[in-house]
Formats: structure tokens, sequence, C-alpha cells
């Protein structure tokens, strides 16, 4: 385990912040989720010429942020997972 995920979620956290870090990634990364399937259909859909450019753009930006909060997200569940697998 790295150092910077010993620092951000000690293993001595309560079961209930851990509980709690858990639910809140399993929301985010259904928000997500669902926020990529309206990117998806942007990119999937019928788009005239001259929207195509800045729809494409628009959706890329898009992506890369939902790209960042998953990342931030998935971070944050590995922590909690290993201060649960500390209390195992």
């Amino acid at each position: 385990m790295s150092e910077q995920v010993k620092k951000k979620l000690p293993l001595d956290v309560p079961m209930e912040k851990l509980l709690n870090t858990s639910v809140k990634a399993v929301a985010k990364i259904e928000e997500s989720a669902e926020e990529l399937g309206l990117v998806h259909a942007v990119l999937s859909g019928e788009i005239t010429p001259v929207a195509t450019t800045q729809d494409a753009q628009l959706a890329v930006e898009h992506t890369k942020q939902i790209q960042e909060e998953l990342e931030a997200t998935a971070a944050e569940l590995k922590r909690a997972a290993e201060a649960l697998k500390g209390k195992a």
C-alpha cells in the first residue's frame, strides 16, 4: 500500500466511515455510468456536419472530467478496502 493511501485513510477508521465511503463510491460510479451513457448517445447519434465537431469536442471534454472523477472515486474505494483488510 502506498504511503499516500495510508495517510489518507488510516487503518483505525471506524467501520461506519468505511461503509459511508463505499456507499458514496457506488453512487458516484452509478452517476458516472449514466453520464457516460449520455455521452455515448451524443457520439453515436446522427450529428449534422456543423454540429459534429462542437458536439464531439464537448463529449470528449466531458469524458475527461468523468475519468478524473472515477479515478478519484476508485482511489477512495481502494483506501476503504485496504482499511477493511486491516480490520479482517
